[in-house]
């Protein structure tokens, strides 16, 4: 299965999507063919996108068959599905996938998946700005699972819409802390509610073109020195806002901060935001963005990769050739390193189809 898979990517031939689409679920022996029809899938392209559609509304007869005989995880069809079509970056998706959020997450509780995260996450992807609207109106729902207002400030930052900014303050300022009861007491972490605030500062963060310092450094002081990873994240934060206000729209400015050697979490944090930026500063950043495809960093090619996918196109050779070379480097290591290649394998795909 897995080694037709890999041939099928190579052919991107569309007759072969329904056996792609099928092969996403399959697994045996150990493993699993996902990533090797998922980069096949994305390299067919624009004639994958129905199927998928179609199997993410639980339409797809070959895959509901198997989903009963093999009793799939909760939410898993909804899940997989919409990620490969966040991957296809196809505007055709967006009503499916708007339409998908109306229905019940089935795998939000239990040991299922939330196939609500990876449609939010995909409409990010696709990167159609007339969803904002929707996503705002999540993000700020305190009565949506905080999976769900997590994954659409993620989805806003990378549709880079400063619309978001308020929500996602508001969501940074959120009191995680409850004050101990008498002097005895300890103070109590709320752990849904630091989640939330993490993750509000962080997209913050990655999307704010000005120094936060006078408004993050506060909260960030008032948390107690024993939270540590906590108080971490909006020190990070602080210092991924002050690279934004620093470099602006100066792309030498943010190749500066890629190229900064160091292991601190803060040296991460700054290259990490100044990818981001380079994702909203258009073609002319894909020189600088190509020569940090291989950074050592998990977070920070995340990022970079993520970049390049806005950014370049299949014109680009010393992209494909940059991520080539990478590719071969990544799949000769460990399992991290396979994982890695795979990832750069899918971006790889998304460039080779942009124009």
């Amino acid at each position: 299965n897995k080694q037709a898979a890999k041939y099928l990517g190579e052919f991107a031939d569309p007759k072969s999507v329904p056996s792609l689409v099928r092969g996403l679920w399959m697994t045996g022996r150990g493993n699993d063919i996902f990533q090797d029809c998922r980069y096949a899938l994305v390299r067919i392209g624009e004639p994958s996108v129905d199927k998928l559609i179609e199997t993410m509304q639980r339409k797809n007869a070959a895959v509901e068959a198997d989903a009963k005989k093999y009793e799939f995880v909760a939410g898993i069809v909804v899940q997989k599905a919409a990620i490969v079509l966040g991957d296809l970056r196809s505007k055709k998706a967006v009503p499916a996938l708007l339409a998908e959020l109306n229905k019940k997450d089935d795998g939000l509780t239990g040991n299922g998946v939330s196939g609500h995260q990876s449609v939010l996450q995909a409409l990010g992807f696709i990167g159609d700005t007339s969803v904002t609207k929707t996503l705002l109106g999540i993000m700020a729902d305190t009565k949506r699972d905080p999976k769900h207002r997590a994954a659409a400030a993620e989805a806003l930052n990378m549709l880079g819409t400063t619309d978001a900014l308020p929500g996602l303050l508001a969501m940074a300022k959120t009191t995680f802390i409850t004050p101990p009861k008498t002097k005895d007491d300890l103070p109590e972490l709320d752990q849904n509610k630091a989640t939330m605030a993490a993750q509000g500062v962080t997209q913050l963060s990655r999307l704010t073109d000005k120094d936060e310092s006078a408004t993050l450094e506060p909260i960030a002081k008032a948390i107690p020195a024993d939270i540590v990873d906590i108080k971490k994240v909006y020190e990070n934060a602080i210092a991924r806002s002050k690279v934004a206000a620093e470099c602006k729209k100066d792309i030498a400015c943010y190749g500066k901060y890629l190229a900064a050697t160091g292991t601190d979490p803060e040296t991460s944090a700054k290259a990490e935001r100044a990818a981001f930026s380079l994702s909203r500063l258009g073609h002319d950043a894909v020189p600088v963005l190509t020569k940090y495809v291989g950074h050592k960093d998990s977070a920070v090619r995340s990022a970079v990769t993520f970049a390049l996918s806005r950014t370049a196109t299949k014109a680009d050779k010393d992209v494909l050739k940059a991520m080539d070379d990478q590719i071969a480097v990544d799949k000769g290591r460990d399992k991290v390193g396979i994982a890695l290649a795979e990832e750069m394998r899918v971006t790889r795909a998304i460039v080779g189809n942009r124009g």
